[in-house]
């Protein structure tokens, strides 16, 4: 009965609760593999703010092929929470390998209300390790107006990856390019990660039209827009 509890707990609580709300308290406790969801409802029965990002997995029975229904965390072994007082009574549940403060607070929440954003709209396409090389874009337009991530050339359309430096693990959105501006600083790469060259506009060495991604590439659309009315 506990456990069958444990799976209908909130992502969010209390659920009404900005993340912002919160900066400068949260911290990440790194639980044992499947622990997240023990912990979190331990969290929600203490009256404790959390934020365990979750997503509906679909794969396939062993025994009949049929597609089983899974709700698991967007980032495993890993669960926020507000305040450091809580400590104690998270380390009770036997469940918690250790502790992980957070440095960098402003960055840490806006990155995490990124992904809230995302799977609000039931739009994620993907996850994974590590975060990606290539053009670092803005959304200009639509839902996820603001939001910030590494976008992957996918013919017509982008597939724009948001991570949490912390856990170095992304969801994955799928966008129109036009929809996208290339952010200012910093490396500024290709779809592919490598580095644009176009004459008198960038000269930083690198590919240009040998690169797949090269009519969507924000950087790219944005520094020959004007230079030629038909490259596109």
């Amino acid at each position: 009965m506990h456990s069958a509890r444990r799976n209908v707990v909130p992502q969010r609580y209390p659920a009404d609760r900005a993340l912002k709300e919160d900066l400068g308290r949260w911290m990440v406790a790194r639980v044992k593999p499947r622990h997240e969801k023990a912990v979190a409802w331990r969290l929600w029965t203490s009256g404790v703010g959390y934020y365990l990002p979750l997503t509906l997995h679909l794969h396939p029975r062993p025994d009949n092929a049929k597609l089983r229904k899974s709700i698991l965390p967007v980032f495993p072994g890993y669960i926020s929470f507000a305040g450091r007082e809580n400590k104690v009574g998270i380390q009770q549940t036997g469940s918690v390998i250790q502790f992980l403060p957070i440095p960098d607070q402003e960055r840490f929440v806006k990155e995490l209300t990124w992904i809230q954003c995302i799977l609000q709209q039931h739009s994620l396409s993907e996850e994974g390790d590590g975060l990606s090389v290539g053009c670092r874009v803005r959304v200009l337009r639509g839902p996820f107006r603001g939001v910030e991530g590494t976008c992957e050339s996918m013919g017509s359309k982008c597939r724009l990856k948001v991570g949490v430096d912390m856990f170095q693990r992304h969801v994955a959105v799928e966008l129109k390019a036009e929809d996208l501006t290339p952010l200012p600083g910093g490396p500024e790469t290709c779809c592919d990660g490598n580095r644009p060259q176009i004459a008198g506009v960038c000269g930083q060495g690198g590919c240009f039209l040998s690169c797949p991604g090269w009519r969507t590439c924000p950087i790219r659309r944005q520094r020959l827009r004007g230079l030629s009315g038909d490259i596109f």
